[in-house]
């Protein structure tokens, strides 16, 4: 498909102005993320091509949508290649973009996806750029994160009448982040219901994929409502995927006895045993015969091998292959499994191996001192097919094995001997916080700008053991966060020295951080209280309270105050905090206003509850928004809305909001 966007492209930008633009769009590397997933075998997902819903999608020559759901491990990605590689781009009558959604900070973005649809748009069709042109001189590489711009710019340029028909396709909508995927079904559904049928303009169509849960059915349910026809429910053509499992194991049997040399006999007990198999899903699939491989090769009489047991499950499959590595080093796959499953994005090899040497030092010291090479080398052996290693990064195989592992609760149950919910959110997060905090507090300060890069960017070849700064630099006070409350005295202690902000380590990990936070923003001047608000870490912020020598309304060069960080961001526990100490709710700076401003800006009800239970000026002016209920309805917070029209807000503007 990347070869046809290239011999497509039409000519090149008219000028440098064009071009930059382009690239600021190239935010993901949407290729790799797309080509992870396998090839469609030939006679599967016949069940989405003849159904009536995507025929009807697909011959409908207006603007459409179509969401497409199915149980785990039933091939939506592999759909979703196979659309994007062979089956749409067969027909020169239209052009696909595409993102695919992960659970991790490098693809869980909706302006990600965005940007991504929006690039291969302009790839395709350089003239289109002057879509985005305005936007992009009036906020510069800012866009890339303003995802109602972002969505204005790819309808805007593909409803333009020298676009032609464009489709575009995102897969795992479940795994998009929560409030993002929220934004994306509102503007899908809102697109839908606004949809154009004028045939001199140009056409789009979007089809997503999902797992069928009930919560995007109840974000969707007013279209669906009207329009039942734009979801095709694959959780209700499990016998036709079935009867399309049993051609693709055929032929993965016939390669595997081929590749292994088996006899006749024992490839035909193979291909029975997976057949008789209830719950066939497509990666269970590939577990099992990846599996019997596995066995065979180790084999020293690889002929007189029989199969005995084969996973009846995914779930069943994961605890065997897990047992295997455990038999060799189960304290290392523990450790190894909970660093891959806590960290925010995929890490890479080198990042990993310093994150398990800090994970194992002794308190005394940090030996940091486990090789790159080695670790590469042991991870298979240790985890077998439970991760893999794509471009030096480690990811797990599959959602549901981040599912298999982890249990909401800090309670072991009782009866739990292997694998399954071996792991706990709260243990999880702990560790990866104290790993990255112990490693900003105790690694020898010798880096500089040179030694370190941005996260997102890592690269990974060497040894490097500065290569886990970044990482630690931008993700320890979100991994603090969550387990603020049941954090243990020594970690908040270790949390605590970071709040020394005239300290060396502070001038080293915050420019890192804040660059993550707010790429956009000049990095501010900053004391331990505001920090702590920035942070959301109200425990820390008592702590600092508690000590003399804090202005509580002390303001930065922008006049942002430690009440208007915590609101901005939501932190209830942090405003309390500050409301209870005494902070001015009435102060009038920063860039939102006031602290009520920034609250309703950011859709948060519990924040904004509290700070109107205090008094605060419903109808103070001033700021972006120029008052509270206009920062709310320019963001779309319905409930914020209602709340500030109770207290007696008007709906009267004092100023332009697009000036």
């Amino acid at each position: 498909m990347d070869d046809i966007l290239g011999r497509r492209q039409k000519g090149r930008y008219q000028n440098i102005q064009a071009r930059d633009c382009h690239r600021t769009f190239k935010t993901s590397d949407y290729e790799s993320l797309k080509n992870i997933n396998p090839d469609r075998a030939e006679g599967t997902c016949e069940w989405v091509f003849k159904h009536p819903c995507y025929r009807n999608w697909y011959e409908n020559p207006n603007d459409d949508l179509l969401w497409i759901s199915a149980d785990p491990g039933c091939g939506k990605s592999v759909l979703s290649k196979s659309l994007i590689d062979r089956d749409l781009s067969e027909s020169q009558a239209h052009r696909v973009c595409y993102f695919f959604f992960k659970d991790n900070e490098n693809q869980d973005s909706l302006a990600l996806a965005l940007c991504a649809l929006i690039h291969q748009l302009f790839t395709d069709q350089p003239g289109l750029i002057q879509h985005a042109i305005p936007a992009w001189e009036k906020a510069g590489d800012k866009v890339q994160r303003e995802a109602d711009e972002l969505w204005r710019i790819l309808l805007g340029a593909s409803k333009d009448v020298k676009a032609g028909r464009t489709i575009c396709i995102l897969d795992a909508l479940d795994e998009c982040g929560d409030n993002d995927r929220k934004r994306l079904i509102a503007m899908l559904a809102d697109f839908f219901r606004n949809r154009s049928t004028d045939p001199s303009r140009g056409r789009v169509k979007f089809l997503v994929t999902s797992r069928p849960y009930e919560w995007i059915q109840d974000q969707f349910q007013e279209t669906l409502r009207s329009w039942p026809s734009i979801r095709l429910r694959g959780e209700e053509e499990n016998d036709q995927i079935r009867q399309e499992i049993d051609l693709v194991i055929q032929e993965k049997v016939e390669q595997l006895a081929s590749d292994l040399k088996l006899g006749a006999s024992t490839k035909e007990q193979l291909k029975c045993k997976l057949l008789a198999m209830k719950h066939r899903t497509y990666l269970w699939l590939y577990l099992a015969v990846e599996g019997v491989r596995e066995k065979f090769r180790e084999s020293l009489r690889p002929h007189e091998e029989s199969i005995t047991s084969l996973p009846t499950t995914v779930e069943d499959a994961y605890e065997k292959i897990l047992e295997k590595g455990a038999a060799k080093n189960k304290d290392m796959v523990y450790k190894v499994l909970r660093i891959v499953v806590g960290a925010r994005r995929p890490l890479t090899i080198s990042e990993m191996a310093v994150a398990l040497g800090v994970d194992t030092s002794p308190s005394s010291e940090l030996k940091l001192d486990i090789e790159k090479i080695h670790l590469e080398t042991h991870l298979p052996q240790w985890c077998g097919l439970f991760v893999y290693i794509n471009h030096s990064r480690i990811f797990l195989i599959h959602q549901t094995a981040k599912e298999f592992l982890l249990r909401e609760s800090a309670v072991v149950v009782a009866n739990s001997h292997g694998w399954k919910h071996c792991l706990s959110t709260t243990d999880v997060e702990q560790t990866m916080t104290h790993m990255c905090v112990r490693y900003l507090a105790q690694r020898n300060l010798n880096l500089g700008p040179s030694n370190i890069c941005s996260s997102a960017l890592a690269i990974d070849n060497s040894n490097n053991t500065d290569t886990f700064w970044a990482y630690s630099a931008e993700n320890w006070a979100g991994h603090a966060r969550i387990i603020q409350d049941e954090a243990p005295l020594f970690l908040m202690d270790m949390i605590t020295e970071l709040y020394d902000t005239a300290g060396q380590r502070f001038k080293h990990w915050f420019p890192i951080f804040w660059k993550a936070l707010k790429p956009y923003e000049a990095q501010p001047v900053m004391n331990g209280i505001r920090l702590a608000a920035l942070n959301g870490h109200g425990d820390i912020l008592q702590r600092l309270l508690d000590t003399d020598g804090f202005d509580l309304d002390a303001i930065d060069e922008k006049g942002n105050t430690a009440l208007i960080f915590g609101s901005e961001y939501g932190y209830a526990k942090v405003v309390r905090v500050l409301l209870v100490k005494g902070a001015d709710i009435h102060a009038q700076r920063g860039l939102y206003g006031n602290a009520l401003k920034a609250a309703s800006a950011g859709g948060h009800n519990q924040v904004v509850q509290m700070l109107l239970d205090k008094g605060a000026d419903v109808n103070a002016q001033g700021g972006v928004y120029g008052n509270p209920l206009q920062a709310a309805s320019a963001r779309g917070h319905n409930q914020v809305v209602r709340m500030l029209f109770e207290k007696g807000a008007s709906n009267l503007e004092s100023r332009d909001l697009n000036s």
